[in-house]
C-alpha cells in the first residue's frame, strides 16, 4: 500500500493487532514508539467516563497544528477509537477534514459501526482481524486453551517482542479495571507474576535466545503454575 498521500487511518483489530500495524505506519517515519517525544500523543479512554471525550479532542487540536519538533510528522494515536464519544467524534472530523500536513493520525478500534460515516469515509481502513480474531494467543483468556491449543496459538506469533509488550500493556490494564472492583489480592498478585515473566522472556527473546522454544517453555509453564 502505498501510504505517501494517506495522512488519517483506522486500523480495527485486537488491540495487539492494530497497535502492531500502527507501528509499522510509526516506522515508515522513523517514529520510535516506545520513546516519548512531543510529535507522538496517544489518546486513550478516559477510565471515569469510559469514553474519549471532546475535551481530549479540543486538547489534541491545540497540540496537532503546531509544527513538529523530533520527527518529521506529528504523530497522533487514538485507542479504543470505537469508544469516541458523540462530541468527540464530531471534533475529531473537523480535524479528518482539513488535517495539517505535518499530521498523521491514527484510529484503532475494534469495530467501526460505533464511528460516523463521515469519519469512515475520511480515513485509510486497514483490516486486521484474523480469521477468528483469537490470534495470537492472548493471556488475558489463556485459562480457555489447552496445552496442545495453546503451543498451537503461540507459534504463530511472528514478533514475540512486540507481542509481549502488547501483553504487558493488556495486564497492566487488566489489573486497573480489577483494583476498581475490588477484586482479591491474589488474583492481582496472579497477573503482576505474568508481568514479571513477560518481561522475563522478553529478555531471552532479545538475547537472541531462539524464541520459540523459549515461548513454548513459557507456555508449559503457565499451563503448570497458573491454571
Amino acid at each position: 500500500m502505498n501510504m505517501s498521500n494517506i495522512q488519517s487511518f483506522l486500523i480495527l483489530g485486537n488491540p495487539i493487532n492494530t497497535r502492531l500495524e500502527t507501528q509499522k505506519i510509526a516506522s515508515i517515519y522513523k517514529i520510535n514508539l516506545k520513546k516519548i517525544s512531543t510529535d507522538v500523543t496517544l489518546i486513550s479512554v478516559n477510565e471515569k467516563r469510559q469514553e474519549i471525550s471532546i475535551d481530549q479532542i479540543r486538547d489534541l487540536k491545540k497540540n496537532i497544528f503546531q509544527k513538529p519538533q523530533e520527527y518529521t510528522v506529528k504523530f497522533i494515536i487514538i485507542d479504543q477509537a470505537q469508544k469516541l464519544s458523540q462530541e468527540a467524534q464530531n471534533a475529531i472530523l473537523k480535524i479528518l477534514e482539513e488535517p495539517p500536513k505535518h499530521a498523521i493520525i491514527i484510529l484503532e478500534a475494534s469495530n467501526k459501526e460505533n464511528l460516523l460515516p463521515t469519519i469512515r469515509s475520511r480515513v485509510q481502513i486497514i483490516n486486521k482481524f484474523n480469521i477468528n480474531d483469537k490470534i495470537p494467543f492472548d493471556l488475558l483468556n489463556y485459562e480457555n486453551y489447552s496445552l496442545d491449543n495453546a503451543l498451537l496459538e503461540i507459534n504463530k506469533i511472528d514478533n514475540p517482542s512486540d507481542w509481549l509488550d502488547q501483553q504487558v500493556i493488556g495486564l497492566y490494564k487488566k489489573i486497573i479495571a480489577d483494583q476498581k472492583k475490588f477484586t482479591n489480592a491474589s488474583h492481582i498478585s496472579r497477573i503482576l507474576s505474568l508481568i514479571e515473566e513477560c518481561i522475563n522472556i522478553k529478555k531471552m527473546v532479545e538475547a537472541n535466545v531462539n524464541p520459540k522454544q523459549v515461548m513454548s517453555n513459557f507456555i508449559f509453564k503457565l499451563k503448570i503454575n497458573y491454571s
